[in-house]
């Protein structure tokens, strides 16, 4: 019997491009899906959307209770980040009681740790992008089954691939291979058994639309017509290999099935101040001297090494940890780290769209020189007056088109320790930086990054079945949404959960 439900979803698939190349034929099975089924627009988490987005899918809340927007999160009482463990501290949707009585597989969910509890399938980082943890399973014993199939992922970290022609043409047969190896074990484990639900996530567009979207897009600074004549066509040849995983994965589906596929947020040109702007806020507190991150050229050095040891056993990775953390990104965090203790205020990471900045305040962080009211209340009046007054040198416009307090933002779960400011850059092509307060600082790129997202980026989604109202919803949904709606499919109300079933998607199916 076919899976009851089935979730095909993708990481970061640009829904323009989606619709752009449904219209000229090259993705039949998308198109095929949206026009017999429902359809609509996805609003992502605003500012800390980008890590966020999968763990709101899969717990239906937002940041303020499942607590994550990276795989890190900060620790006032020693002012470093520390890794979450549990990756989110929310349950998934399908650890529920009553999900005791379904049976559900869950394939490579991004940020989503190991569910003890399911009773059925789970695997858990095979091939993720942003992964830092080793592939695990429930049942157990399938990790060695499902490496004995399907392999080792072929690509490992795709930011540590060099962006020269020959680096960026590995990693592209890379990625299509691993979409063909996800293909091949999304149908193995499919066909294996009678799911109540079989929920699989490609995100090799995710990659691709990172590390190629200068080579797709000619207006970008970055783009390169002697690279593009070669490789500008990857973005397309990802979506169309992820096209066609979904027409394979759909001969194990039939008509009283209901599909669902998702593409959680999109893609587009990377414009941020991200690389420099610490030492923009170190500049305006007052700080002078070689800031440590500077040094992460150093860091970049060992990408080769590290790219290398994503192919290694998991036994021979594990002793070379401490080699990493010593002489890599971890040794220059620590740096960073002991820095901030000593400032007024500092960068915390949410993504790359975004600054997140914290406040050194008194009674909450251990080293804390703010005092909490007044006095802060002034110096954050203060720095949004001096981040509103940075400009790009050569052109003059403001790099900064929003500055939001986590005050005024729904995040009282974790106000701890999430940013206090979060900093939203405009989308202007930087030259350099300048202002009265600063001077000039040069832009500083540090990963090959030319595509990212952006908060006002949309995720799109499009659902068939038996009791699907077809059509384009009037109105965007949540990524919070689709935990009830899923559960509802199958008779199931989830508690305690911020979003709300979709009723285009149908009734409780008996």
């Amino acid at each position: 019997m076919p899976a009851k439900i089935l979730v095909f979803g993708v990481d970061a698939m640009e829904p323009k491009l989606i619709h752009d190349w449904i219209e000229s034929g090259d993705l039949p099975n998308l198109a095929r899906l949206r026009a017999r089924g429902a359809w609509g627009h996805v609003l992502n988490p605003p500012r800390f959307f980008s890590g966020a987005s999968w763990p709101n899918f899969y717990t239906g809340v937002s940041p303020a209770r499942h607590g994550q927007y990276l795989r890190t999160l900060y620790d006032p009482t020693t002012c470093v980040h520390r890794p979450l463990r549990p990756a989110c501290q929310t349950n998934p949707f399908w650890s529920g009681p009553d999900w005791q009585r379904k049976r559900a597989a869950i394939l490579n969910v991004p940020y989503c740790g190991l569910d003890e509890t399911i009773n059925g399938l789970h695997v858990a980082d095979w091939g993720q992008h942003d992964s830092q943890n080793d592939l695990s399973t429930l049942p157990h014993e399938v990790a060695e089954d499902l490496l004995s199939r399907f392999g080792c992922d072929p690509v490992g970290d795709c930011e540590g691939f060099e962006c020269t022609t020959s680096a960026l043409s590995d990693l592209r047969q890379r990625l299509i291979r691993r979409v063909q190896r996800k293909r091949d074990m999304t149908s193995h484990y499919l066909a294996g058994e009678d799911w109540d639900l079989f929920l699989s996530v490609f995100d090799e567009t995710h990659c691709a639309g990172h590390r190629f979207w200068h080579l797709y897009d000619v207006t970008n600074s970055r783009h390169d017509p002697d690279a593009a004549a070669t490789l500008g066509g990857t973005i397309k040849e990802i979506y169309v290999a992820i096209d066609r995983a979904l027409g394979a994965t759909l001969r194990f589906v039939d008509i009283d099935s209901t599909v669902l596929f998702l593409s959680s947020h999109g893609m587009g040109p990377a414009f941020d101040a991200l690389p420099v702007f610490d030492e923009i806020l170190r500049r305006l507190d007052g700080f002078t001297g070689r800031h440590p991150q500077y040094e992460e050229r150093r860091a970049r050095r060992l990408a080769t090494a590290r790219a290398i040891s994503d192919f290694m056993p998991n036994v021979l990775r594990r002793g070379l940890a401490p080699v990493r953390q010593r002489f890599g990104r971890g040794h220059l965090r620590d740096r960073v780290d002991a820095e901030r203790r000593n400032r007024r205020y500092f960068w915390l990471p949410t993504h790359d769209t975004c600054g997140g900045i914290r406040i050194n305040l008194a009674g909450r962080e251990t080293t804390g020189m703010v005092q909490p009211g007044r006095q802060c209340a002034e110096l954050i009046e203060q720095l949004t007056y001096d981040l509103h007054q940075l400009r790009d040198g050569r052109s003059g416009d403001p790099i900064v088109a929003e500055i939001v307090s986590s005050a005024d933002m729904d995040f009282t779960g974790y106000v701890g320790e999430f940013p206090d400011l979060i900093v939203r850059w405009s989308k202007a092509s930087l030259s350099w930086i300048e202002s009265p307060k600063i001077g000039r600082i040069e832009p500083v790129v540090v990963s090959g990054r030319s595509g990212d997202h952006d908060p006002s980026m949309r995720g799109i989604f499009f659902a068939a079945g038996p009791h699907v109202t077809p059509g384009l919803l009037p109105d965007p949904v949540r990524l919070e949404d689709f935990a009830p709606t899923i559960s509802s499919l199958l008779g199931i109300q989830l508690p305690d959960t911020e979003g709300r079933a979709i009723p285009a998607v149908g009734p409780p199916a008996h």
